[in-house]
């Protein structure tokens, strides 16, 4: 078996018509081991030039024969890399080179990213490779799910993707045939599995493990060797530095277009505000020369053009702190302060958020709620989110405040009932310069960079932020969590409430 008939029916052609022939065959010894075998055959004639005999000569090329074809297979599989632009098509061709050139099945697993209630690490087939002359109808092993848990059942792929190293069965015992099985996914091979060589190994590059290999070779001309292994181990390496390129490509595509969708909307952000301090300054300009100012007017455009300097330094104030965040230089001055206090000023009748015009709906637990904060980065804070709930909700729609401890530390939580938020969108909003679906649609202002400033001021006070909605036009909460200290001796807020 495995032997060219090819080679076998040029062989016997040459011997036919009496001349000389080489060929290069699968061959096998006397205890059943294969090897591969160059056969140059000569006919060897009398005086007369009559045929007498054959002369044979046979040299054992399985080195050379191994090194070519390895050679070639890599090449195949640069060329495949070198145009990679989706990781389970590139698994995919790299599967069906090895199979059936180097190996009879070849399956690619990807780690998936577990959900929020998932505990066990995840992987999900996305290549099966399988030789025609091994499929058949019955399987031999369970048929894996869409994706899969890393299992007792699979502790040999578990520990390649844990270790980043490479597992290799030179010949699978009766008690590792059910776990090969689950592990190859062998639907329909004929084949037993017993004897087979089986290797794992890790696609990966020097910073992350993104799945596997795994490879069986069941034939004798697939017999796997120390060589072939390193091979397998180069094209996994291979692999997952084409995803790393890939993924810093995509990085660079998302920064790309995520610095022209800036751009535009810190233009219309910026032209705003401008437009109106010049336009009420050419008013008053006007005014004054056709000596038609009056007080009213005067009040009038300079409250404008005051309003419209507020915004500008809000918006400056914002792209600095985006600066101190990226640069993490963030000015932090943290001190004890009781947050139920805190926000019951600051939602007060006369308080920032009652200044603002904002209706809020505030619920605050009677409890002590000690943590180490920096007030004016909470301000900030409260402010990020509460903007973000009335621009996103109908015009007079209560916004939703609720503080209460736990066990670690204190959770405030803003709900709106506005156009909440489609799937996804509960991570990428605390990205720099992320809009909603909702936000472009109905063409809300905003750079975009509010709440990655609020992550930024959370994640300085060794806190979290997060968000959920329950879909599009069902409202939306984002939530804030900082860690709790002990109520101080006395309490530093007693004699004068905070400055903002």
């Amino acid at each position: 078996p495995g032997t060219d008939p090819e080679a076998i029916s040029a062989m016997r052609n040459a011997l036919a018509e009496e001349r000389e022939v080489s060929v290069t065959i699968l061959n096998y010894r006397k205890d059943g081991s294969a090897f591969w075998n160059n056969l140059h055959i000569s006919p060897a004639h009398d005086a007369n030039q009559t045929l007498t005999h054959f002369v044979g000569v046979q040299v054992d090329v399985t080195e050379r024969v191994h090194a070519e074809r390895n050679r070639d297979l890599l090449l195949e599989a640069t060329s495949v890399l070198s145009a990679v632009i989706d990781q389970q098509d590139t698994v995919e061709q790299v599967a069906r080179i090895l199979v059936p050139t180097l190996a009879d099945v070849c399956v690619g697993y990807l780690q998936v990213d577990p959900g929020p209630n998932d505990y066990d690490s995840l992987v999900q087939q996305v290549a099966l490779e399988i030789a025609p002359d091994l499929r058949g109808s019955d399987p031999i092993g369970a048929e894996l799910p869409a994706t899969l848990p890393i299992t007792d059942r699979l502790h040999g792929l578990g520990w390649v993707l844990e270790s980043g190293e490479t597992t290799w069965i030179p010949s699978i015992g009766p008690d590792e045939v059910e776990e090969a099985a689950f592990v190859l996914n062998d639907v329909g091979i004929r084949r037993s599995l017993t004897g087979a060589s089986l290797v794992i190994t890790p696609i990966a590059s020097p910073t992350r493990i993104y799945g596997c290999l795994a490879i069986l070779a069941t034939s004798p001309a697939h017999l796997l060797r120390q060589p072939d292994i390193s091979l397998l181990r180069d094209v996994g390496r291979r692999i997952g530095a084409a995803y790393d390129t890939l993924r810093l490509y995509q990085q660079a595509q998302d920064a790309i277009r995520a610095r022209d969708a800036f751009l535009s909307t810190a233009a219309h952000e910026f032209r705003t505000p401008i437009v109106s301090i010049k336009g009420y300054t050419q008013f008053l300009m006007r005014s004054v020369q056709r000596e038609t100012l009056t007080s009213e007017r005067l009040q009038i455009g300079l409250g404008t053009i005051d309003s419209a300097v507020n915004r500008l330094t809000t918006l400056a104030d914002d792209l600095i702190s985006v600066s101190h965040r990226s640069l993490d230089h963030l000015p932090l001055h943290r001190e004890p302060v009781d947050l139920r206090r805190y926000l019951e000023w600051f939602f007060a009748p006369d308080g920032p958020a009652a200044q603002k015009g904002y209706s809020c709906a505030v619920s605050i637990a009677d409890a002590d709620m000690w943590v180490s904060a920096d007030t004016e980065r909470l301000h900030q804070v409260l402010t990020v989110l509460l903007g973000n709930a009335v621009k996103f909700s109908p015009v007079d729609s209560p916004v939703f405040i609720h503080a209460a401890p736990d066990a670690d530390g204190v959770t405030v939580t803003v709900t709106d009932l506005g156009v909440g938020l489609l799937p996804g969108e509960e991570q990428s909003i605390f990205e720099p310069f992320t809009r909603t679906e909702g936000g472009v649609r109905d063409h809300l202002s905003g750079l975009g960079i509010g709440l990655f400033i609020a992550r930024s001021i959370m994640e300085r006070h060794e806190g979290r932020i997060w968000a959920s909605s329950a879909g599009r036009n069902l409202g939306t909460s984002v939530s804030f969590w900082l860690p709790g200290i002990p109520a101080p001796s006395a309490d530093p807020a007693s004699d004068s409430q905070p400055e903002v």
